[in-house]
């Protein structure tokens, strides 16, 4: 389903007035998982206004620079992230939502939707026990995480 935004939802989202993340992540488990692993692999912690290189974000994220350029051309698509050859840099909505540095940042509610997408992945087993199979969300999730 590709939900479709009235004239009014249009402006006031061109305007980031309306949280882009909430919009992005509560409508789509695709781009929900991708906002996700950039906050919790901490991508998204290492992205200013200024650009830097998707080899120095890798690493200061522990993660693969494949992995890292996958998602930061997945969050500039999203129009969160800027690119400039190889390097990223946040975009004023990036910074607003993404960053750990914005007291406006959604980064809590992107990594619940993360846990709960990721409960679809087992909803048959859930219904059937009548609970996650595995844990519950206060085990699962990490002190950085909360």
């Amino acid at each position: 389903m590709i939900y479709k935004f009235s004239l009014i939802e249009k402006i006031l989202l061109s305007k980031d007035i309306i949280p882009h993340p909430f919009a992005d992540a509560s409508f789509s488990v695709g781009l929900g998982f991708a906002l996700g692993s950039s906050v919790k692999l901490k991508i998204a912690d290492q992205l200013s206004m200024e650009y830097k290189d998707v080899g120095a974000i890798a690493r200061a994220a522990n993660v693969s620079e494949v992995g890292a350029g996958l998602i930061l051309d997945c969050l500039e698509a999203l129009g969160y992230v800027q690119k400039k050859v190889n390097e990223y840099a946040f975009t004023k909505r990036g910074f607003k939502c993404l960053s750990v540095n914005s007291p406006e940042n959604f980064r809590h509610f992107i990594l619940f939707c993360d846990y709960l997408y990721k409960g679809y992945l087992n909803l048959d087993e859930t219904i059937r026990l009548g609970k996650r199979a595995q844990s519950n969300m206060l085990e699962e999730m990490t002190d950085y995480e909360w």
